[in-house]
């Protein structure tokens, strides 16, 4: 276990409550629930008899990794119909209920708190996932760009729920210089992450070993960059390819279904954008793309003017939590990559959920509202942003493809 002193983190932490019952998507849905050593021991000692034989029944001992990755939980409870055996018919957990919250697991009690450690004051960072419906409700409500607060507080956590970055000192300056790019409204995102990508590109062949003699001069660099407009105008050429967009996106959905584990409502939003493309009717893919085109004129760009923060607060939010473009180095949950397919898997997740949210335009037209997308935007996140199988070879397939590269990433991107 571990105190930490200072936190930072976004406006909206503080606001989170769970909802509970009346949650629309449970936590207890749909994917694997790890157990940690302490509880599982804690549970084959239960004082209430007959929860203890369930306990005993439905947690298991565990020695395979999960969701495609090497992170390999002490234990597992045991799932069925894909849910948690645990989980009540008014969606309250039954060891919450008869035993208190000390009873629950590091997995369950956390959720859907993300916590990463910069050893530059010493800092704990905190933010939420969006796969949490009430989490990604109170990110996308907000018009403004997100905002983070530090704060004096005490909160001890078991070491191993903190993911860290070793290249901690290098952190804070990347960062601000990737949020002025992401924050800067006066840019579409596509041009944002097209500069993003021109950053991240630079960035990965600057050894870490020269940071502390070269990486100053190297952000003061780009940013003049950016400031001369030169950079800018030259990426604003990249040519949109709708079809090939659609395509690859299309591809990488199909396949995200075929490894299994989708819940009922990102099915549901899937089959909205295969129904209005065309694609449940047999579509070419000129036919679908046209009417992808179509929609995105008509429908969603007009959506995206009224609610421009949304994508650009998942993308934030993003990089927030996943110590981007370091990513961690010390985690359970997440792999450690490089700093350039840090930004592809970035890249990626929004060319996959911008394509959806065009799909969805199609099917609900001018009656396309922010609920739509953030109901999208949470299924999305449980289904996609979780599993590392999919992320990994999501990234062999961008290899495999040709779209590993800047003008690969202005096809996913561009619009």
């Amino acid at each position: 276990m571990r105190t930490f002193t200072q936190v930072l983190e976004p406006e909206y932490f503080q606001q989170f409550r769970c909802i509970a019952g009346a949650c629309p998507d449970s936590c207890c849905i749909g994917w694997d629930v790890a157990v940690d050593q302490a509880t599982f021991e804690r549970y084959q000692n239960c004082p209430q008899p007959q929860l203890q034989k369930l306990l005993q029944n439905h947690v298991v001992r565990n020695s395979e990794p999960v969701g495609g990755s090497g992170y390999i939980p002490y234990a597992l409870i045991r799932l069925q119909d894909g849910r948690c055996p645990f989980l009540e018919p008014d969606g309250l957990c039954r060891i919450q209920r008869q035993w208190g919250d000390e009873a629950l697991s590091d997995t369950c009690a956390g959720f859907p708190r993300s916590y990463s450690y910069n050893a530059v004051g010493d800092i704990l960072e905190r933010s939420l996932c969006l796969s949490c419906p009430e989490a990604a409700r109170l990110v996308l409500q907000e018009d403004a760009p997100l905002r983070f607060v530090s704060a004096e507080t005490s909160i001890t956590l078991p070491e191993n729920t903190v993911d860290s970055v070793e290249t901690s000192t290098a952190l804070l300056p990347v960062r601000a210089l990737v949020l002025s790019l992401l924050q800067n409204r006066c840019d579409p995102l596509w041009l944002r992450l097209l500069k993003l990508e021109q950053f991240c590109r630079r960035l990965a062949q600057l050894p870490p070993a020269e940071y502390d003699k070269k990486l100053h001069q190297f952000l003061e660099e780009f940013t003049v960059d950016i400031e001369r407009g030169e950079l800018g105008a030259m990426l604003a050429e990249a040519a949109a390819a709708p079809e090939l967009q659609l395509h690859a996106v299309k591809l990488l959905l199909d396949h995200r279904l075929q490894l299994g584990q989708v819940g009922d409502p990102f099915l549901r939003h899937v089959r909205l954008f295969r129904q209005a493309l065309g694609y449940d009717a047999g579509a070419s893919p000129e036919s679908a793309a046209l009417k992808y085109q179509a929609a995105y004129t008509e429908y969603y760009r007009p959506f995206l003017t009224q609610h421009a923060a949304m994508l650009e607060n998942v993308l934030v939010n993003h990089v927030f939590q996943t110590l981007f473009p370091f990513g961690p180095q010390h985690s359970l949950q997440l792999e450690r990559r490089g700093i350039y397919e840090n930004f592809l898997l970035l890249a990626l997740h929004h060319a996959m959920l911008n394509t959806l949210l065009i799909g969805q335009a199609a099917y609900w037209r001018r009656d396309c509202n922010r609920k739509h997308a953030a109901e999208l935007i949470q299924s999305f996140a449980k289904t996609i942003g979780h599993n590392r199988l999919f992320l990994s070879q999501a990234l062999g397939f961008l290899a495999a493809a040709n779209l590993n590269d800047a003008a690969g990433v202005a096809v996913l991107v561009k619009n």
